[in-house]
């Protein structure tokens, strides 16, 4: 019997069994499913901490950017938790000494990697993964390593020893400019940098692929010159990179990126001497400097809102 114009055409909806496994990894792949964004995490703690701390050392900054501009453009999916994972594998040997002890931090850096993501918490701060990872390492310190004698009081928990106790002198009492002014201006390039990368669309509207790619190639430059000030200036574009990671619902403008990249350079000499080989302490910059910005954003409207009425009510007396 000849079919109908109206009747559908059959169609073939059998699938082998042997195709439904490479079809299921390849969905989960696209979908960036939980247990591969874990998985990227482990791999982007240990290939930086290898590359960073192994062989030349070629140190954090660079360690951390290579490798995350290639996962950025690799699988774009997983670059988020990859990042946090980079960001985590730059701690130092003399703040976690032993890769059983990277295996444990980055556990707990998997486990707060699933309440961001779950619960969306800080989604559109400058710094976020940075300052994730930061709070990261501190549990580790704190709860484990500093009580089983692993690491030394002083060496794990130094701000705490400065605060309390006043044993260690860790800001020089005259400072040097030279750095500082340095870091600021790093900084604040940085973050406009990588605003001026993401405007220009495709890939790059990524932030992560964004501040970290304009990063990688300041780093690269920063390197061959041989500066005296390079690895402050690298440490300064890093912290701008973070900044440039910002939502722009948070930060609409250059301006705003700007003004942030600068707040966030001020950190740097404050939180630089105290953890020194932490993970994210650069993100920890960024994110302290966008806080402020909000607050201060905030306050400004606050005062605005309140005066206004109060003008209109001069008027009409």
């Amino acid at each position: 019997m000849d079919l109908h114009n109206d009747d559908l055409l059959p169609v073939a909806t059998t699938v082998r069994k042997r195709d439904l496994l490479p079809r299921k990894l390849k969905a989960c792949l696209a979908d960036g499913h939980w247990i591969l964004q874990c998985l990227s995490l482990w791999i982007g703690a240990f290939l930086t901490h290898l590359y960073s701390n192994d062989g030349k050392k070629v140190g954090g900054n660079l360690a951390q950017a290579t490798l995350v501009t290639l996962c950025c453009h690799l699988a774009p999916q997983l670059s988020a938790p990859f990042a946090m994972g980079a960001y985590i594998g730059v701690v130092s040997d003399e703040i976690l000494p032993g890769n059983q002890w990277l295996c444990l931090l980055c556990l707990v850096g998997t486990c707060f990697w699933r309440l961001m993501s779950h619960f969306k918490l800080l989604v559109g701060f400058s710094g976020r993964l940075g300052f994730a990872a930061f709070v990261s390492c501190h549990i580790t310190q704190v709860a484990i390593l500093i009580p089983a004698d692993v690491v030394h009081y002083q060496k794990g928990s130094l701000l705490s020893d400065v605060l309390f106790f006043g044993k260690a002198q860790v800001w020089d009492p005259t400072p040097r400019w030279q750095p500082i002014f340095t870091g600021l201006v790093a900084a604040t390039y940085g973050a406009v940098q990588s605003k001026f990368l993401r405007d220009l669309g495709g890939s790059l509207e990524n932030p992560i692929t964004a501040a970290t790619s304009g990063a990688l190639l300041c780093f690269i430059v920063l390197t061959v010159t041989g500066w005296s000030y390079a690895e402050v200036a690298m440490n300064g574009i890093a912290v701008g990179s973070f900044v440039g990671m910002a939502s722009l619902e948070l930060l609409p403008t250059t301006w705003s990126f700007a003004l942030v990249g600068l707040l966030a350079g001020c950190f740097i000499p404050l939180l630089e001497p105290v953890w020194q080989g932490w993970s994210g302490k650069q993100g920890t910059c960024a994110f302290l400097g966008c806080c402020v910005f909000l607050a201060a954003r905030r306050l400004c409207r606050w005062i605005r809102s309140w005066c206004r009425p109060a003008s209109k009510d001069q008027q009409n007396v």
